[in-house]
């Protein structure tokens, strides 16, 4: 029951609005069996305060070929980013490779984090990176990396910016997994979903 089905990809400079509807959203999964749905964003991706997106199973968002993500919301009106279901690993989340410079601040990802197989891709997080050059700064602030079944942030193949007041809550892994590159961004925030008493699976 979302406001807009978006079935192609982000090609050009897009805006998601915040409508009146409970979900503004909605990610189809692929109509293939055999296939997982990858939502390419290659141009720049606005998304107001307040939106609701909701994403079918399987579905990964890959922010590539110098696409961005721009979603800041404010503690009124955060942005949602969640599954249809309400399952561990639901969808795949957020995966980042030679990405223009993005942000996501009070934004909730909620039940995605499912394990990516195949290729050389090193997305298996809610919020995760792609092994590889170009990429530029993702920041995480004052967010929610809620229910994966990997871990919230997987910064590997990411090239983290700011990373502060973000809880990370219920994932069955991780909170957090970061290169020796990235220690150095992590900031204040729960780490181990103490704040929610919602424990990860590994601390």
């Amino acid at each position: 029951n979302c406001r807009e089905t978006v079935t192609g990809n982000i090609t050009s400079a897009t805006t998601w609005r915040n409508g009146p509807e409970e979900c503004d959203y909605y990610v189809p999964a692929s109509e293939s069996a055999t296939s997982r749905r990858n939502l390419m964003v290659t141009a720049q991706l606005n998304v107001e305060p307040g939106t609701v997106l909701v994403f079918g199973e399987d579905v990964r968002v890959s922010v590539t070929d110098g696409g961005s993500i721009v979603a800041v919301g404010s503690a009124e009106q955060p942005i949602t980013l969640t599954g249809a279901q309400a399952t561990h690993g639901y969808w795949h989340g957020l995966c980042f490779g030679d990405n223009r410079e993005s942000r996501l601040d009070y934004v909730r990802v909620q039940w995605a984090g499912a394990a990516w197989t195949g290729g050389h891709s090193l997305c298996n997080g809610a919020v995760a990176g792609m092994a590889g050059d170009g990429h530029e700064p993702v920041h995480i602030t004052n967010s929610l990396l809620y229910g994966a079944r990997t871990s919230g942030l997987s910064a590997h193949g990411l090239r983290l910016g700011e990373f502060r007041n973000n809880v990370l809550a219920n994932n069955q892994e991780y909170g957090a997994r970061v290169s020796s590159a990235n220690v150095s961004r992590l900031g204040d925030g729960d780490y181990s979903g103490a704040s929610l008493g919602e424990p990860n699976g590994l601390q």
